[in-house]
This record gives C-alpha cells, sequence and structure tokens, in this order.
C-alpha cells in the first residue's frame, strides 16, 4: 500500500512528498515529484511532449533523463543509463 489513496491526499504538498510508480500493462512509469538531479525550472523547457491516448503528456527530455538517472545511482538506473547513452 503506497498510502495514496484519496482519503490520504488531503493537499498538493501531500502528494507532492512521495513519488509515485504507475503500471499498466509492462511499462512502469515513474511520477517524480522532486527527482534527484534535476532543477524543474531549467528542465521545463527541455521536455518532450508525447500522445498518450488523446492526451498530450510531458516527459523528460534526453538529457535530463540521464542527469535524473544517474543522481538516483540505484542498480536499475545504472543499468538504464547504458542504454539511454547510446542514445546521444
Amino acid at each position: 500500500e503506497a498510502g495514496l489513496g484519496t482519503a490520504t491526499l488531503i493537499d498538493s504538498a501531500g502528494l507532492l512528498a512521495k513519488d509515485i510508480t504507475l503500471l499498466r500493462d509492462r511499462l512502469p512509469v515513474d511520477i517524480l515529484a522532486r527527482p534527484k538531479g534535476l532543477e524543474f525550472r531549467k528542465a521545463w523547457p527541455r521536455r518532450v511532449m508525447r500522445n498518450v491516448g488523446k492526451t498530450s503528456v510531458p516527459f523528460a527530455g534526453l538529457s535530463d533523463l540521464i542527469r535524473m538517472k544517474r543522481a538516483a545511482g540505484r542498480p536499475i538506473d545504472r543499468a538504464d543509463l547504458e542504454y539511454l547513452e547510446r542514445l546521444v
């Protein structure tokens, strides 16, 4: 239980205090309120827009995704970096 049921989401500060991972099919999507290695105001202009169904959704650009993966430093992030850095 992530503790993110509607009863616990009293205000936006409570929501922004937690990172969220959404799982749909086999693709996990991380929603990071305060990602390590990234300053929102600098990253926002570099965002990449993609359509998810009929909705346009902003995603971190490749360079920012690499920064976040380096800063997080988890084994899964290091594995992702091997692939992502080949795309640059």
